[in-house]
């Protein structure tokens, strides 16, 4: 008979990795199908536009040796463009995705009673809270990095508040 795992219990160190690891081999199917559906377009998206920004940082390099006039700073220079930017927002809305889908399908998960749900179910979860949780990054990457700059104690001491924020914003629904 398969054991269920329950969420909201306080555990060892040891539990959470065993709990976690059996919670992932026993919704393994469901998990990743509702990875790929919900997140595939932009895992394609990330890996095209970092493969186009390399390729058109390698032909300046290439260029700029080539003609003698290599610094060392102007392929740096060179390469903040439309493909860096692009790669910057696919790279974000690929986080976004990752997170919101995985915590919709445990936020499910639970409420259905540790009974995994379809990717449709996932779906509307994922719609409703995509944009919540990429602003919500957004906004804590930024006061992250300020506190990091004001001094690197502060930024140590915030990153496990801000590790935990998505799981509070999705399976808490705040």
């Amino acid at each position: 008979m398969k054991e269920n795992i329950e969420f909201k219990q306080v555990r060892s160190f040891e539990e959470v990795l065993s709990g976690t690891l059996l919670f992932i081999k026993q919704n393994i199917k469901p998990l990743l199908k509702t990875f790929f559906s919900l997140c595939g377009i932009f895992i394609l998206g990330s890996m095209l536009s970092t493969i186009f920004m390399q390729l058109q940082m390698t032909d300046n390099m290439d260029a700029s040796i080539k003609s003698g006039a290599y610094d060392g700073m102007s392929v740096w220079t060179n390469m903040f463009g439309l493909r860096y930017l692009l790669m910057l927002v696919f790279l974000m809305l690929n986080y976004t995705a990752m997170y919101a889908s995985m915590l919709s399908f445990i936020a499910l998960y639970i409420a259905k009673g540790n009974v995994a749900p379809t990717v449709e179910e996932v779906w509307s979860y994922f719609k409703y809270y995509f944009f919540r949780v990429m602003w919500s990054g957004l906004l804590v990457s930024i006061i992250w990095v300020l506190c990091t700059m004001f001094c690197l104690v502060p930024g140590i001491y915030v990153t496990p508040a801000f590790s935990v924020f998505y799981a509070i914003m999705v399976l808490e629904n705040a």
